[in-house]
């Protein structure tokens, strides 16, 4: 594997330093007005757009799709309904499912959310085609598709001990995130 990687330009560290900023940057609880006149936090505004984009999607389905927990997903989903942004309706076919919907008021706040997200993604493409070709940008986009999936979705090429030491690691910093560092 190492042999792979002498030809890169930066260091293992500085490459997972980059990626996990971009991936994480704005994924925190500080709240934003996407032009609906209310404010979200960033995780919450792209849950109602993916049940908005799927509806009837189940918390399971959810929490595969996003890579976390159905716990999380479940908090998610409560604060969304308490606000009454979604609504959950029994299958029909089984009664222990549970399928989510978008209200007619969330609606109003995802297609705010859409417009910001079109106008924003056309304005940063712009200035990122200033400084790479086409081909560079989908080469990165293809790299980051991949980059989420190997992450986060268990597609690491390592043995089930280095493994165990990343899941460690990845508690620790989770609680770290929580409670702070001792």
């Amino acid at each position: 594997m190492e042999d792979k990687c002498k030809d890169l330009e930066y260091s293992y560290y500085e490459m997972s330093d980059i990626a996990e900023h971009f991936i994480f940057r704005g994924r925190d609880k500080s709240e934003f007005d996407y032009g609906s006149g209310v404010k979200f936090n960033t995780v919450e505004m792209h849950f109602l757009t993916g049940i908005a984009n799927n509806p009837g999607i189940t918390i399971t389905q959810l929490a595969e799709e996003w890579g976390r927990t159905k716990g999380a997903i479940s908090q998610i989903v409560k604060k969304l309904e308490e606000k009454g942004y979604i609504y959950k309706e029994k299958s029909d076919e089984n009664y222990k499912i549970t399928k989510l919907f978008v209200t007619d008021e969330g609606m109003v706040h995802v297609k705010a959310h859409l417009e910001y997200d079109k106008i924003s993604a056309i304005a940063t493409i712009g200035v990122l085609l200033e400084h790479f070709s086409p081909e560079e940008m989908n080469t990165f986009y293809r790299i980051m598709s991949v980059y989420n999936r190997v992450k986060y979705y268990s597609e690491l090429p390592v043995t089930e001990e280095e493994r165990q030491i990343l899941i460690k690691l990845s508690v620790r910093k989770a609680i770290e995130d929580v409670f702070g560092k001792e």
